[in-house]
């Protein structure tokens, strides 16, 4: 038995060094002292340090590491042919040893209950019974998740003592629009927030702003940008941060104020990183995000620009396949501890007399309004529209869906064309 459970656990380590797929389930599902050998236990830490690193690995890295100490372990690390993506033949491998873990916690019970069978009450040995029954059930992941809720009371207290003191009236992070952030009461951790418009909307001027401002109190803010160029980018943030025309900027037909502004911006430190990679797909995303977490331990912000620029996987219809996008997006802000923002297009609203977006407008999915704890619209005036008594540039941000707060509330906008700017205009809150 004990050489059956050394071949499965070496076996298990092939696959998390070979087989990129199988960590995103193995390195959450395992922990270190479950492998029975201090050699495995060994392997098994440094996969998680290069996977936390976001540093590239495989069998000859490893070995090298271990050659000092553990210099055979390049036999069984090498790929195995019998140990395929394709087949996702790992994953038996991985729910046999998942399987072993269990027996091993039913048979630490068992002795447990043989020891107070001479002497123990029945009520205790009955109890014994259950709570090996439930340890036995419980892994990784519950034992994270699963919290008394007296758990972590002296945290919730400080956090609402700190608040008071600093008369800070919102519990999670500043976008920088105040009325916005007076009925979300900023945004909070492990939430995923879709904004949505229609083309040319302004989804991306609003996104980039929320990002700036947030980065700005030094707050690290990672930006999937997928549309635009590093220099276009940096054109429209120069012209929104520092109010400089953004057809001047262009030209570089800048005067003497409008260099020294420029030369302030470009002074300036501030955590917001991005990733011009075009047509990511969510593996990408999530594998970026942790390579961002070992160089900017404290982010908080995720934003993707946006959903339908995203490689969809083979095989999967739209619907599906925004699906497996935003749940593992949500997945990973959970795990991380991250705001995300997902920017995602409309469907036409072709001529209704409402041009307010409702949420099965969403393009191609309701699994995007499903997944997302909060949801705002963008709309503005291209023209004047009296019916709408909206003059041109006049914009609304209507928060759609709010799982903890309001709904249906219209936040009155202003776009400014040449600064690819949109500011709050008076709101009664």
């Amino acid at each position: 038995m004990k050489n059956i459970r050394d071949k499965i656990e070496k076996i298990v380590l092939n696959a998390l060094v070979n087989i990129e797929k199988s960590r995103e389930l193995g390195l959450s599902e395992f922990e270190v002292e479950q492998f029975q050998s201090d050699e495995h236990r060994e392997i098994f830490k440094k996969i998680l340090q290069y996977d936390a690193e976001g540093t590239e690995f495989d069998s000859l890295l490893i070995a090298g590491d271990m050659a000092e100490t553990y210099p055979l372990c390049i036999e069984y690390l090498s790929r195995d042919s019998r140990i395929n993506d394709e087949a996702i033949s790992w994953l038996k491998y991985f729910e046999i040893f998942k399987d072993m873990i269990k027996k091993e916690k039913i048979k630490a019970g068992i002795r447990e209950i043989n020891k107070k069978m001479k002497d123990g009450k029945a009520e205790d040995i009955i109890e014994l019974l259950i709570e090996t029954a439930e340890k036995a059930q419980l892994d990784k992941k519950d034992k994270e998740n699963f919290k008394n809720v007296y758990e972590d009371n002296s945290d919730f207290y400080d956090n609402i003592i700190s608040r008071r003191e600093k008369k800070e009236r919102i519990s999670g992070i500043a976008t920088g629009y105040s009325s916005l952030d007076f009925y979300l009461s900023g945004l909070k951790k492990g939430n995923l927030i879709t904004i949505a418009g229609r083309t040319s909307m302004g989804k991306s001027a609003i996104a980039l702003q929320i990002a700036y401002n947030i980065a700005s109190r030094g707050i690290p803010v990672l930006y999937f940008h997928q549309e635009a160029s590093s220099f276009e980018v940096k054109e429209r943030l120069v012209s929104s941060a520092m109010n400089i025309n953004n057809e001047v900027l262009k030209r570089a037909a800048l005067g003497n104020n409008e260099i020294e502004k420029l030369k302030k911006f470009l002074s300036k430190e501030i955590p917001l990183i991005f990733d011009y990679t075009a047509g990511v797909n969510i593996e990408h995303i999530i594998k970026t995000i942790r390579r961002a977490k070992v160089k900017e331990p404290e982010l908080a912000v995720v934003i993707i620009d946006h959903l339908q620029f995203m490689q969809y996987p083979k095989g999967m219809s739209n619907n599906d396949a925004l699906d497996y996008i935003t749940k593992k997006f949500l997945a990973c802000l959970k795990k991380e501890n991250l705001v995300g923002i997902q920017l995602s297009q409309l469907n036409r609203l072709q001529d209704r007399e409402n041009r307010m977006p409702k949420l099965s407008d969403l393009r191609d999915s309701g699994s995007i309004e499903q997944n997302s704890h909060i949801v705002l619209f963008i709309e503005r005036a291209i023209h004047d529209e009296p019916k709408r008594k909206m003059k041109k540039n006049d914009g609304i941000l209507h928060i759609a869906k709010n799982r903890n707060g309001e709904v249906g509330v219209s936040i009155k906008m202003r776009f400014y064309e040449e600064y690819v700017r949109y500011d709050e205009v008076e709101n009664e809150i």
